[in-house]
């Protein structure tokens, strides 16, 4: 808890696929933490107004608006019913809240109470969409944003059924996302390949970014998530079929550079040419535009992984795909706010 012995709320973020998942089953271990599946409340951008909330609440809950983003994400407290939060016990958060800090405190105070916990870390990927915002309104809430090398995670997403387009526009714009919030005291950056790699240290850093000591049964692998936790159903998800790993599983750096093995050099050359709209850098006022420019302003290499050249057939495939990925967001914008949507990436020149 916090000095004033209040639950608090943390919130974690990056792409989908950089281990957010992973990330929050071993701070469940912790016992002063409390962790649950993705929420869908604090990646919205009426999330970032208390009179906004509770204005928008019931559309919120009917499914009537969108995340900001690359990916509009159309869910709103997914879990509530696991969790034991529903529309009333919201609304009335929201009327007694007097601040918007106070709501998420009353969220956090409700996971945390009965199972003894003090943090809830709550690890929607989307989050991201809302650090900058929320690391200027509220620099108190801690923030962690999950990195990895985008090559990994775009074979990790085509595995699981996403196109080559789409996994690459949802790094790039989801990643510089969350690099809004670099600098501010409330942000921490953690790197999968580190987390595999070196877990105490990792943790550890987490942990005191949280206020929290650390304990090693976060890395107790044949345990599973400590009485506070509620479980992430990440076990009946069809796509987790195609994960290399599962969050119960030990701790294993063998996914990193799989990306040489799952996508061969005509990938590469799409993943690297993907780049954000002159709209969307502005936005985001990115200090990068393409993925290949962002994987090196990360600092990851590059290498010898073979890149083809690109030719005519290879542009009629991206720009396929590329269409198909637009239409895509405008069907489902339209089919949910009546409203197109922002083209935020585009691939080649």
């Amino acid at each position: 808890m916090t000095g004033d012995g209040t639950a608090r709320l943390a919130l974690a973020g990056g792409c989908g696929s950089s281990g957010t998942t992973l990330l929050a089953h071993l701070l469940g271990r912790h016992p002063r933490i409390v962790a649950a599946p993705e929420f869908d409340v604090f990646n919205h951008p009426e999330a970032l107004s208390l009179e906004t909330l509770r204005a928008s609440i019931d559309d919120l809950f009917d499914r009537r608006r969108l995340s900001h983003g690359y990916k509009l994400v159309v869910g709103f407290l997914t879990p509530g019913a696991v969790v034991g939060i529903d529309r009333v016990l919201v609304k009335r958060w929201l009327a007694d809240a007097e601040s918007l800090a106070d709501f998420y405190r009353k969220v956090a105070a409700h996971m945390c109470a009965p199972r003894g916990a003090s943090c809830f870390v709550e690890k929607t990927p989307t989050n991201v969409y809302n650090f900058a915002a929320l690391s200027r309104q509220m620099p108190e809430l801690p923030l962690i944003h999950q990195l990895r090398d985008g090559r990994d995670v775009a074979g990790s997403l085509v595995r699981r059924g996403k196109t080559l387009f789409y996994a690459g526009s949802r790094w790039l714009y989801d990643t510089v996302s969350g690099l809004r919030a670099r600098g501010r005291a409330s942000y921490l950056e953690t790197r999968y390949e580190d987390l595999v790699a070196d877990p105490p240290r990792v943790l550890g850093a987490i942990l005191a970014h949280l206020g929290l000591d650390y304990d090693p049964c976060v890395l107790e692998s044949g345990r599973e998530s400590s009485a506070s936790t509620y479980e992430e159903e990440w076990r009946g998800k069809r796509s987790a079929r195609r994960w290399q790993s599962t969050p119960g599983d030990a701790i294993s750096a063998a996914s990193v550079g799989n990306f040489r093995r799952d996508l061969d050099g005509e990938q590469l050359s799409t993943l690297y040419r993907i780049r954000l709209t002159d709209r969307a850098v502005a936005e985001l006022q990115s200090p990068v535009r393409t993925f290949a420019e962002l994987l090196e302003h990360l600092g990851y290499d590059r290498g010898d992984a073979a890149v083809a050249p690109v030719n005519s057939r290879l542009r009629v495939r991206e720009l396929r795909a590329e269409l198909a990925d637009h239409a895509y967001r405008a069907g489902r914008s339209l089919r949910y706010t009546r409203k197109l949507p922002d083209i935020v990436t585009r691939v080649g020149g």
